[in-house]
This record gives structure tokens, C-alpha cells and sequence, in this order.
């Protein structure tokens, strides 16, 4: 072909992918659709922080869905869209759109919790809960909680314990990982069973939450009351009006893939609360769990986990303060409140505790009806703890230091302590995933126990949020 005829001019290349994530664009403005309870002061602090830097269009990208996460963490919506469109005028500017759905702004739940002392009561409880009140992703919330008494074995018209409180609740005061919040509570717990008393509680607390933790101010105003006559001498002299005002931290690291039926991750906590000045109760007290959960072959599941606590206190502490272990939520086979010091009939706890649980759990097939419904999982456990004195403690220390030994010494003396007040059960059941939280049923036998302990042999339940 001559070089004088005329070519054929070729078709404009596309840019590539590449090219194009790396085309400098960066997001001047930004609008927010269907948030007719949400404060625009809100929605700015959210979203401007992740969207007022500039870049490239792969980075914009990145931003915009950020800043999707960021509102859907609000809770106040239902759903969260995005558009990106670019300037007219600038084409290294863009705008992006947000349109929104509220989320109702009034909400009714029925469940379970866990109180957070060492005893892991459940509690069944219903919730009326109205969200972003006042247009700033917070939270007032009424909840009614129900109790079966002082042991499974109670009925719920045998004057069951019972809660009620209110509680509101602001986040994003600090950051996004951030909130206050601030509580009033109303119980009355039915111990007579196992202690011979009933405790009427009136308390309130306010707090922060942040990525280091929860720290709360509390102060609550507590009433032994119904004593029985048979009650022993410790609960008579704590059966009288006392308060008590702490300070308190807790936190917690979660990597379980699932809280109620885990089969893999690690979960731990730790809280330590220390009583102020204003009040009657005068102590310290350190808590700690810690869990694992390794999975193995067809579809087994292998659970450690271990709690413990310590109390420290210039003289013993009231019965309302102190450490008690038994129970489905605390130690399969013993009855709540079922082991540890005694007076008498009535058991009156101790400073110091612990449990620890070795759980082998494997998944029913999956055509089963019970999986289907419950995500039911069969399990064999065995577990072990104890409550006591911290004095027996160091009254074993003391008597190694004393002969002259060194620490290795008096870390066995603790351990064979530990050895020999431990109690222990086993058996098998099986654990149900249902709306009021993780269920199990398990048929246990006692292994070793003490003269005094309420051993829960044969049928025992347990109803909790997570696992235990």
C-alpha cells in the first residue's frame, strides 16, 4: 500500500483499571437522604472525618465505604446506599449521595442476661426500647427482668426475684468507639433457699465506654430483708440497710465466631472494682474469665475455659458483696449457691473463687430437625471449682514462709489448697441456639463434693446469652 493513501484513524483507547483507580479525584461535598429523626450535626461527625481527605479515585472508593460502616454503626438505620458522582465543572472533584432508612424509632425484645457477679443467675426479661431519642443515635431503654427464685427447682409464683430498670445510653461522645451512658435499677432477689434472706436493691451508675474499656460510678442502697428465723448468725448481723459507692473497669477481647454456640476464637475479660469512701461497704475485688475454643474433625469443637476472682477487704465483707459459685451458669452440677463456707444451713461465700470447664461439643447432622431449629449440638463436660477463704490461703503461704521455704514452695502449698477443696462434676447434654439465648440441658453426676454442698444430680438447665 502507497504511504500517500489515507489511513484508517484508529478507535480512542479506554483506560485501564489501573488508570483509572489512580485518577485523582477527591469528595467536596456530601448529602444525606431519608434521616428525618438524625441530627445533621451527627451525620457530620460521622461521615467528615473519612471524607474530607483527598486522593485518588481507589481511595475515594475506600472512604465512601467506610463511611457506609460508619452509619449503618449509628443503629438508626436499616439500610444505607451511596452514589458517587463526579463534578461537571471539576472533574477531579465529586460529590456523594447517602440515601437512608430509618430504622423504627420505638422497639420491643424479649431475652436473656447474665448478672455479673460470679453466682451467673439468668434471668428471663422483656425490653421496650426507643432509639435515636433525641436524634443522636442514643438509646432510653425500660427493661422488666423475671427470676425463678433461689434455685431451678422454684417455681416463678413462689415469690420469684425480679428487676426493673431504665437506662439511657449516648454513643460517638469521644469517637466512634465511644459512648456515656447512665442507669437506675430496681431488684429484689430471693436467696432464702440457700441463704435464708431476700435482697432489695436500689442502685444507680453512670459510665463511659471506650477501646480501653467500660469504667462506671456506682452507688446502690441494699436491704436484707425476709430473713427467716432459721437464718444463721452472719445473716443476722448483715440483715440491715448498708451502701455502697465503687469504682469499676472492665474489659473484654472477643474473637469467637459465634457467642452462644462458638466453634472457634478466644474470648477474655477482666473487670476490677474498688468500694469509695461514701458508703459501708470498704474492699477491692479483681475478676477474670478467659475461653477457648478449638475446632476438630467433623464438626467437633473442643471448649477451655476458666474464672476466677479475689477479694480484699480489711474485714470480712457483707453477705450482698461477696462470691458465691453453683449452678447451671456457674458450675454444672451443683445447685446455685451449692458450694462453698457455710453457716449453719445458709451458705454465706467467700473472697476467693474459681472455675474451670473442659467441654466436647459436636454438631447434630445437619438434616435433623433439632439442628434445623436449634443448631443443637451434643457435648460432654466436666468441671471444677471452689469458693473460700482468701485466709486459708495465706495461712498455707504463711506457714511455708515461716519454715523457711521459698515461692516455688508456696505455690504448692496454693495449689494443693486448691486441690483439696475442689469440687467436680461431669455429664453429658446438649445446647440449643433459640431466641432467648444459648439453652442447655444437661444429665449430670457429682464426682467429688464436700459434706455440706448442694450437688445437682440428674436433669440440671442452664439459659444464658453466650457461653458459659
Amino acid at each position: 500500500m502507497s504511504s500517500s493513501e489515507t489511513q484508517t484513524p484508529r478507535a480512542t483507547a479506554q483506560p485501564s483499571i489501573e488508570e483509572l483507580l489512580s485518577t485523582k479525584l477527591s469528595i467536596t461535598s456530601f448529602r444525606v437522604d431519608g434521616a428525618q429523626r438524625t441530627k445533621a450535626s451527627l451525620l457530620q461527625r460521622v461521615l467528615q472525618p473519612v471524607l474530607s481527605t483527598g486522593g485518588h479515585f481507589e481511595g475515594v472508593i475506600s472512604d465512601v465505604s467506610q463511611a457506609v460502616d460508619r452509619l449503618a454503626a449509628t443503629n438508626c438505620f436499616k439500610g444505607v446506599d451511596a452514589f458517587i458522582d463526579h463534578d461537571k465543572h471539576n472533574p477531579s472533584a465529586a460529590t456523594v449521595d447517602f440515601t437512608v432508612s430509618e430504622k423504627s424509632g420505638v422497639q420491643l425484645t424479649t431475652g436473656t442476661s447474665i448478672d455479673s457477679t460470679c453466682e451467673r443467675d439468668a434471668s428471663l426479661e422483656g425490653s421496650l426500647s426507643l432509639r435515636n431519642v433525641c436524634g443522636v443515635a442514643d438509646t432510653l431503654r425500660f427493661t422488666l427482668a423475671w427470676m425463678g427464685g433461689a434455685s431451678a427447682s422454684r417455681s416463678f409464683s413462689e415469690n420469684p426475684s425480679n428487676a426493673f430498670s431504665a437506662s439511657y445510653k449516648r454513643p460517638f461522645v469521644l469517637g466512634l468507639d465511644s459512648a456515656v451512658f447512665a442507669n437506675g435499677s430496681f431488684s429484689q432477689l430471693n436467696h432464702t433457699e440457700a441463704s435464708s434472706y431476700n435482697l432489695i436493691s436500689r442502685s444507680v451508675d453512670s459510665g463511659i465506654e471506650c477501646p480501653w474499656g467500660t469504667f462506671t460510678l456506682a452507688s446502690s442502697w441494699r436491704n436484707l430483708s425476709d430473713v427467716l428465723p432459721t437464718a444463721s448468725q452472719v445473716i443476722r448481723e448483715d440483715a440491715k440497710h448498708s451502701w455502697k459507692t465503687s469504682i469499676s473497669h472492665a474489659v473484654a477481647v472477643d474473637s469467637r465466631d459465634d457467642a452462644k454456640m462458638p466453634s472457634q476464637g478466644v474470648f477474655a475479660s477482666l473487670r476490677h472494682e474498688h468500694t469509695l469512701p461514701f458508703g459501708d461497704a470498704r474492699y477491692s475485688s479483681v475478676e477474670g474469665s478467659v475461653q477457648t475454643h478449638v475446632p476438630l474433625v467433623s464438626h467437633a469443637v473442643l471448649s477451655l475455659c476458666a474464672r476466677g476472682g479475689v477479694q480484699v477487704a480489711s474485714k470480712r465483707a457483707m453477705i450482698a458483696d461477696r462470691f458465691f459459685v453453683g449452678g447451671g451458669n456457674s458450675l454444672r452440677g451443683f445447685e446455685s449457691r451449692g458450694i462453698g463456707p457455710r453457716d449453719g444451713k445458709d451458705a454465706i461465700g467467700g473472697d476467693v473463687f474459681y472455675t474451670a470447664c473442659a467441654m466436647l461439643s459436636v454438631a447434630l447432622p445437619r438434616q435433623s430437625l433439632l439442628w434445623q431449629l436449634f443448631r443443637a449440638r451434643v457435648h460432654a463436660f466436666i468441671n471444677a471449682g471452689d469458693v473460700g477463704e482468701m485466709s486459708q490461703l495465706v495461712e498455707s503461704v504463711g506457714g511455708v514462709r515461716v519454715r523457711g521455704r521459698g515461692a516455688r514452695e508456696a505455690a504448692d502449698a496454693v495449689g494443693r489448697v486448691m486441690k483439696e477443696g475442689a469440687r467436680v462434676a461431669g455429664g453429658v447434654g446438649v445446647a440449643l441456639d433459640t431466641s432467648v439465648g444459648r439453652v442447655e440441658i444437661n444429665l449430670c453426676q457429682t464426682v467429688r463434693r464436700c459434706g455440706t454442698d448442694a450437688a445437682r444430680v440428674g436433669v440440671q438447665f442452664g439459659v444464658s446469652q453466650s457461653f458459659l
